[in-house]
């Protein structure tokens, strides 16, 4: 493991000249060695870089990608890549969420180095577009998670709510009430089957997801009903004092208020979807003391926690879970003991409070690693890659640092479950398009292509193959069109001398009018203007628009009318 911390400008204050916060990162593949990392700060930009994998003496390198800047307009709080890759969702403090794709990308060579040209002024190789804009918050967007496939955006906010957004059309799906202070931190489940939402009000809650009904026209997922809310523990200190009482309604909640942590609180579920995690736990032990904490609870049972984690030096912003699950340790002492006992494969997570960031994994009971002493301010938010040898932490202080393993740190990975196939959901029945009918055909000079109707089962058609097998035609019959040539309508009115069947040109005349006595025309007299500096003098209008118009008088022009001669 080897650690490293990049002093560059990763956000920067133009007028203060100093840099501003990073307050969240993440990673994505960018090719087969290195990863794109997204970084959002307090300069209202999210920025995009380029992480090599290595563990050698000159550490980790980075280049810079691009610089998304043309989105948001105030501090951007949290960004997360689509579990595909294809797709960046951004949210901050102008209560907005913006979804980029990228759009162009010119070819790098080896870390380290720069093309030979660049997008702009600034020295971006690729450029990214705003595909999407999600407005329904009023506050600002504290953090995201995305589907597994991608189609789907949890998003919580200071406005209390959060809501599921459809990403293509950009349309809310559901909005969830169901805290009372800021919701700090969101997760969705690998497998769509619940969202899970911690708010500042000291509460947890896991909302069950229904998916689309069958023959729906929406395939989203929606907001179902509560599986875990207002979570309260039993006050040890209480216990101790009165044995004899009843302790089941003095209790006391199990996160912490908002005078005691950050702006997140950003939770995890663990590859597999059995574990939730969750961070600003606290508790009191019978010495009165308050402890902070991580709860963990199995999704199977969220009712209650089965493990807190203890001997944290200060509250919990963030936990995250490496995507890899590796193999359970054959001589572990605490296996028979331990809460995580059943499991098939052992879960890396890393605790990140405001000054240190923690290793565990569920084969024990106490961390196995630890850094600290990167950052001269509190830590905002953490991200593994997909490979769980890079884990990237993001501070105030404006600096990340990035944290390479080996691939033999962490033991035995179990590839069948490092990535498990992403629940979507069902296909809605659509109707059969003409191109989705002649890319069906596998014949390169397709017959006509019959629709069967469909069984009274289902309400889907299909296309019948090009083989011998007789299709069945349509029970409503197609007729071809035939475009017939419309002949105009001849004219009611002919002039005289010509027939209707030989219609000619019609060559129009001048016809002048005969003036008659009640034909008048008005002629206007000859302008007199007087100039300011003569008044006795009596000038053309020619002749003063041939001096200076400037220094004339011009009077109103008074027609009068004249009769013409008979």
């Amino acid at each position: 493991m080897r650690a490293k911390m990049f002093e560059i400008r990763w956000h920067w204050h133009d007028e203060k000249k100093c840099p501003t916060p990073v307050f969240s990162v993440d990673l994505a593949p960018y090719d087969e060695s290195t990863w794109r990392l997204a970084s959002a700060g307090g300069d209202h930009t999210v920025k995009m870089w380029r992480v090599s994998h290595t563990v050698e003496e000159e550490g980790s390198q980075i280049d810079f990608l691009a610089e998304l800047s043309r989105g948001h307009t105030a501090a951007v709080n949290c960004v997360r890549f689509s579990p595909d890759g294809t797709k960046l969702a951004s949210g901050g403090d102008d209560n907005v969420i913006m979804i980029w794709t990228l759009e162009q990308m010119l070819k790098m060579g080896s870390p380290g180095s720069q093309p030979a040209e660049t997008l702009d002024e600034i020295g971006s190789v690729e450029r990214w577009r705003i595909a999407t804009v999600l407005r329904r918050h009023s506050e600002d967007v504290y953090d995201l998670a995305w589907s597994p496939n991608s189609t789907q955006l949890l998003s919580g906010s200071v406005d209390t709510t959060c809501v599921i957004w459809d990403v293509e059309s950009g349309q809310a799906v559901d909005h969830l009430q169901h805290h009372q202070h800021f919701v700090q931190g969101v997760a969705w489940h690998p497998e769509n089957k619940c969202i899970v939402t911690q708010s500042c009000d000291r509460t947890c809650s896991v909302v069950a997801l229904e998916p689309p009904k069958e023959g729906a026209k929406s395939s989203m997922y929606t907001a179902g009903k509560s599986l875990l809310k207002n979570a309260r523990r039993v006050n040890q200190k209480f216990r101790a004092e009165h044995d004899d009482a009843d302790t089941t309604r003095l209790t006391e909640p199990l996160y912490v208020d908002e005078a005691k942590t950050s702006f997140f609180r950003r939770l995890t579920i663990s590859p597999d979807g059995k574990l939730l995690l969750t961070p600003a736990g606290r508790y009191t032990n019978k010495s009165g003391d308050e402890i902070d904490t991580v709860f963990i609870y199995k999704m199977s049972s969220p009712q209650t926690p089965i493990m807190k984690l203890s001997g944290l030096p200060s509250t919990v912003v963030a936990v995250r879970c490496c995507p890899v699950l590796f193999e359970t340790r054959p001589d572990n002492a605490e296996g028979c003991d331990s809460p995580f006992k059943g499991l098939a494969s052992r879960t890396i997570f890393a605790v990140a409070t405001s000054t240190m960031v923690l290793l565990y994994d569920t084969d024990q009971l106490a961390p196995f690693g630890g850094l600290a002493n990167l950052h001269y301010a509190p830590i905002t938010d953490i991200a593994w890659s997909e490979d769980g040898r890079i884990l990237v932490i993001s501070s105030e202080d404006g600096y990340c640092s990035v944290v390479s393993f080996t691939a033999t740190d962490f033991g035995t990975a179990i590839p069948t479950l490092s990535a498990p196939q992403m629940a979507r959901p069902p296909v809605t029945t659509t109707k059969p398009t003409i191109a989705s009918l002649l890319k069906a055909t596998p014949t390169s000079t397709p017959k006509a292509l019959q629709v069967r109707p469909a069984a009274p089962n289902d309400g889907t058609p299909y296309v019948g193959s090009a083989d011998n097998t007789p299709l069945e035609k349509s029970a409503r019959k197609q007729r071809r069109i035939t475009p017939q040539l419309l002949t105009p309508a001849q004219p009611t009115h002919q002039l005289a001398g010509k027939s209707g069947s030989d219609p000619r040109r019609i060559t129009p005349t001048l016809i002048t009018p005969t003036p008659t006595s009640s034909t008048r025309r008005i002629v206007p007299q000859q302008v007199v203007i007087e100039t300011a500096s003569r008044p006795d003098a009596k000038r053309t209008f020619q002749e003063v628009t041939a001096d200076n118009l400037g220094e004339a008088k011009p009077r109103r022009i008074v027609p009068t009318l004249i009769h013409p001669r008979e």
